[in-house]
Parts: C-alpha cells; sequence; structure tokens
C-alpha cells in the first residue's frame, strides 16, 4: 500500500510541473491572441509599418478612446437611468422612450467616430497594407463584440436565463 502511495506522489511530482508549464504557455498564446484581437492592436497584424505609421496609428487610436469617453460614459448614466425609470412602481413611458432616442443618437455618434477612425487609418497605409487592414478590420470588430457580448454582463444574462427559479433571483 505504501509503495502505491510513493508511485503515486512521484507522478504527481513529475506531472504538476509539466501541467503548470503547458498552461502558463497556453495563457500567454491567448494573451497574445487577445491583443491582436482588440482593434487597438490591428497594427501587429500589418506587415512593414514605419515609425511614423505606427506613432501616427497611436496618436488616432488615443484621439478615438478621448472622444468616445465620454459618450461612452453618457450611455452608462443612460442605462442606469433607464433601469430606475423601467422599474419604477408606475413607470414613465414618455421618460423612457426618451432616454431610449439619446441613447440611439450616442450610438450612432459612437459608430461615426468608428468610421472616422478607420478612414483616418486606412489614409496613412499603403495600398498593400490597407488591404490587409481592410481585411482584417471587419473580422476584428467582430470578434471584439462578440467579446463585449461574452463578458461578465454576458454571463449575468446567462445565468439569469438559466437560473432554476426561471431568471427570478
Amino acid at each position: 500500500m505504501k509503495s502505491v502511495l510513493k508511485q503515486i506522489a512521484v507522478v504527481a511530482l513529475i506531472i504538476l510541473p509539466l501541467t503548470a508549464v503547458v498552461g502558463q504557455n497556453k495563457g500567454n498564446r491567448q494573451g497574445e491572441r487577445m491583443q491582436r484581437q482588440d482593434g487597438s492592436r490591428l497594427e501587429m497584424l500589418i506587415p512593414d509599418l514605419t515609425e511614423d505609421q505606427q506613432s501616427k496609428m497611436k496618436d488616432i487610436h488615443l484621439n478615438m478612446m478621448k472622444e468616445s469617453l465620454s459618450i461612452r460614459n453618457k450611455l452608462g448614466e443612460n442605462r442606469a437611468k433607464l433601469k430606475t425609470l423601467q422599474t419604477a412602481e408606475n413607470p414613465d413611458m414618455k421618460a423612457i422612450d426618451k432616454l431610449i432616442d439619446e441613447s440611439s443618437s450616442l450610438h450612432a455618434d459612437l459608430q461615426k467616430k468608428a468610421a472616422a477612425n478607420h478612414q483616418q487609418v486606412r489614409s496613412i497605409l499603403t495600398e498593400e497594407q490597407r488591404v490587409i487592414f481592410d481585411s482584417h478590420s471587419g473580422q476584428m470588430r467582430a470578434r471584439a463584440g462578440r467579446q463585449g457580448r461574452d463578458g461578465m454582463r454576458g454571463q449575468q444574462r446567462r445565468h439569469r436565463l438559466h437560473h432554476p427559479d426561471g431568471g427570478v433571483e
């Protein structure tokens, strides 16, 4: 019995460090993929970028982040207000409709800024780089959208939908 336990312990001592190394390498590869899937890291996929192009892309990305921050904050405020209004004892439909309209307008503003940002990046690329950028950028936005949906809010939504009490917590 003791020899069996010793053999198990020896095997565990050999396997555990190996699984830790494999898990660590897998995590690194996933981290690299996440960076590439982030729209701001798209330049990693574009060949032969000059220092000037990289600097301009960084500036364009930073400006986009600055411009969109206030819009995203306002959208967050609207979501909170909307939830408050929708869960009130006597919901004010005019106020709810107004917030929905305002949020739709803010989403449209974000999309317009993203389109302008995309065109700014394209304008600094060579023809070959533009082709590669255009072929990857749609995929990157789709992945980013899926990541957003599958983030924490998506997990919370799935939890509510699959809750044994029919979504009521």
